[in-house]
């Protein structure tokens, strides 16, 4: 059986095939935001859903490295594991989120545009059983909220790392 590809970020094997695009512009460079997307001590704050414990090893966020995490979508909370699939600076994150019951996988591209960054950022969730599925829809959030929720924390945590406050967005 061949594998289709689902989306250009997102790797084959994700069995739901559900995912969510969204995009949004950040008046910053995309140096200044990759710092803030990577930055290992705002892990949480860029995806609620999972507690991102300390990296493993002095790597991150290299491709290959990983970080224990707790991932918590809807009625789910279990312990897994964060690892970064794909690092290129100032350009994508990969992030993969999964424990033995779901894996999520998290992608940024970050485009030059004039005056600032667009932020493309794609999230896949795929339970493994119908039970961790049932678990997950009774949150009742929807995935592409949960995008736009990312999309929030890396512009709020750009401005600030840029010493804007929030009152200022």
């Amino acid at each position: 059986m061949r594998t289709r590809q689902l989306h250009p970020t997102i790797a084959p094997g994700a069995r739901s095939g559900r995912f969510e695009e969204r995009r949004v512009f950040v008046d910053a460079t995309p140096d200044e935001v990759w710092r803030a997307l990577v930055d290992p001590a705002r892990g949480g704050d860029m995806i609620p859903e999972a507690s991102l414990g300390v990296p493993v090893g002095a790597s991150w966020p290299a491709a290959g490295s990983h970080r224990p995490a707790r991932i918590r979508i809807g009625l789910l909370s279990e312990a897994g594991r964060a690892t970064s699939v794909e690092a290129r600076p100032a350009a994508t994150f990969w992030l993969r989120v999964e424990s033995p019951s779901i894996r999520t996988d998290w992608t940024w591209r970050l485009e030059p545009v004039a005056g600032g960054t667009r932020v493309v950022h794609v999230g896949a969730i795929s339970a493994r059983s119908r039970l961790t599925a049932v678990l997950v829809r009774l949150g009742r959030r929807d995935l592409g909220a949960i995008v736009d929720e990312h999309l929030a924390a890396v512009a709020r945590q750009v401005r600030r790392a840029n010493g804007e406050t929030e009152s200022a967005a």
